[in-house]
């Protein structure tokens, strides 16, 4: 019965599968269908209230309009204009007079409104019960080009408790007016509810229609599976025996029928009945097999699809024969080329060892030579920085012999002014001594009178005197004084162009000494490019030494599997190529 209800439960749910997933997918697309319209139609009662209340202002800024179109025309008065726009924003009624509309300053200040107590209100600073400030955003809104929406809490008219609003604002900009309407959200919900109930009702429905067309169909699939599984069962549990693995029991009954259900029992009897033979023989073969005789023969009758599995236990057992027979040749010949592996390893294993040793002392001394690359380039930049640092040196001594040999020149043009100078007081002197000559005659001439004049004339012929004496030391000291100073600006100038000398060496000393650090720099790049290659090399040799010595062991190990191995063949009972099969 387990079978019976195992069949018939999946022909309900493959019938019941097909018939719910087509329902399903009916449903679901009608569903999506329906809903879609359904929003779209809510979506558009959404945009229509937004439209009526936008239209609404739109036409009252029209009608406003009008109204101060008879001011600019003189029909009537500034005040009379202004008045009727009040009253028009004032009475204005529309959606069955539930919409009104109320007119706001920029300053927050409430110009027209149904409610008489509100006009002239400052609201600017005014906050609903949610933080916003609800003027202050009609008045952003209204400062669009085309106007804009916002939402506030307010009370509706008549009531205390503030309720959610849609308003739309826009400005008039003849009196500075920005004009404002709006939709409650509970009479916009309320006209939603009922296009979701007209919804929900047709989901409904379709929900209902689906699950009794299931139901019915299923009971439909139920009484069929029940007749077309019912004289199968007894099949179904021997195939489930042999799906266990029993080939002995007897095959189910052998209905009368001549249709497929009969066919398949019969079907079933020759399956059970040829699969036993099958098996029986194989049993045997391998029984054969595995007590390593290979000459059993093959005794019973393969036919259509089974003579493959007769070709095969043929060929196992010959593929298998053949394999031995090579297994046993091949064996002498792995003992005897595992012995000369494990000699040849051994031999290279040792090579190896003292090519890893020699080249670990390859490696160090180019790390020697690496290092001492590397402090060589830093030295030589140490050197170029010296150097760097005596030319910036030697220039600025160079300078300062320049500023030297120009004060010498500056000294020698003073010399030389010196010079003149003592010629002009040289002059001096020798005209006051013939000033003293002449006033000393002069004197003698006038006796007595004339003596003291006389005494005064002496001095001055003794000063002239030794004016003149200091005048020739002086123009002494000032031709040595030229005379230093010209063999200085001499030694100046020769030092200068020492220094220029020395400054050009100092140069190119650095450059050289830079090319040098750089040469460095890449010979120790180079080493160690090198010792990386040693390295790799090294690592290379002690692989393969491993490795060698691994070879060793293994061949070692080979020779003993080959003689496991001539134990375990001399248990077969093999066929000679000689003989056959058949």
């Amino acid at each position: 019965m387990n079978c019976v209800f195992g069949l018939k439960k999946k022909l309900v749910l493959l019938v019941s599968t097909l018939l719910i997933g087509s329902i399903v997918v009916i449903s679901a697309i009608s569903y999506v269908r329906m809903n879609e319209a359904y929003n779209g139609e809510i979506h558009e009662m959404q945009n229509g209230f937004d439209t009526k209340i936008q239209t609404a202002v739109e036409d009252l800024v029209s009608v406003l309009q009008v109204n101060y179109q008879r001011y600019t025309d003189g029909e009537i008065t500034k005040q009379q204009a202004i008045e009727n726009a009040k009253d028009i924003v004032r009475n204005t009624r529309y959606d069955s007079g539930n919409g009104y509309f109320w007119a706001d300053s920029a300053d927050g200040t409430c110009a027209v409104h149904m409610n008489s107590k509100n006009e002239g209100a400052k609201r600017y600073n005014n906050q609903d019960e949610k933080g916003n400030y609800y003027i202050r955003n009609l008045i952003t809104a209204g400062n669009n080009k085309n106007g804009g929406f916002t939402e506030f809490y307010y009370p509706k008219p008549g009531e205390t408790e503030a309720t959610k609003k849609r308003a739309f604002t826009m400005f008039f900009k003849p009196y500075g007016w920005y004009i404002s309407t709006g939709n409650y959200y509970d009479d916009m919900n309320a006209a939603i509810a009922k296009v979701q109930n007209e919804k929900t009702m047709a989901m409904t429905i379709i929900l209902i229609s689906c699950v009794g067309i299931c139901v019915i169909g299923s009971l439909l699939a139920l009484m069929i599976a029940a007749k077309i599984s019912k004289p199968i069962s007894g099949v179904t549990n021997r195939l489930k025996l042999l799906a266990d693995g029993d080939v002995k029991t007897e095959p189910a009954p052998i209905s009368e029928s001549k249709d497929e259900t009969g066919q398949l029992t019969r079907a079933a009897e020759s399956v059970i009945l040829q699969l036993r033979g099958v098996i029986e023989d194989i049993t045997s073969q391998l029984k054969e097999v595995s007590e390593g005789n290979m000459t059993a023969p093959v005794t019973y009758e393969y036919i259509g699809d089974y003579i493959p599995i007769l070709n095969s236990i043929q060929n196992i057992k010959e593929s298998l024969n053949n394999t031995l027979l090579t297994i046993e040749s091949s064996a002498e010949q792995v003992s005897v080329s595992a012995e000369s592996i494990s000699s040849m390893t051994q031999y290279i294993a040792s090579g190896a060892s003292e090519q890893t040793g020699s080249i670990e002392e390859i490696s160090s001394s180019i790390g020697s030579v690496s290092d001492s690359a590397k402090i060589n380039a830093e030295k030589s930049r140490d050197a170029a920085q010296n150097v760097e640092k005596t030319t910036a040196s030697i220039q600025e001594s160079d300078k300062v012999m320049e500023k030297l040999i120009k004060s010498m020149g500056d000294i020698k043009n003073a010399t030389g002014e010196i010079g003149k100078i003592t010629s002009l007081i040289e002059g001096i002197a020798f005209q006051t001594n013939i000033l003293s000559l002449n006033a000393s005659i002069e004197a003698a001439r006038a006796g007595e009178n004339g003596r003291g004049f006389a005494v005064v004339a002496e001095e001055v012929r003794i000063l002239a005197e030794k004016s003149s004496d200091a005048v020739k030391q002086a123009e002494k000291l000032v031709k040595t004084s030229q005379g230093a100073v010209l063999q200085g600006t001499g030694i100046a100038s020769e030092m200068s162009g020492i220094v220029k000398h020395s400054v050009e060496m100092m140069q190119s000393t650095e450059n050289s000494i830079l090319d040098i650090g750089k040469k460095s720099e890449e010979q120790a790049e180079s080493i160690t490019e090198i010792y990386d290659n040693i390295s790799n090399i090294s690592n290379v040799v002690q692989t393969n030494a491993s490795s060698a010595q691994e070879g060793a062991a293994s061949s070692k190990e080979l020779s003993a599997q080959t003689e496991i191995l001539y134990n375990e063949l001399a248990k077969f009972k093999l066929i000679k190529k000689e003989d056959s099969f058949d």
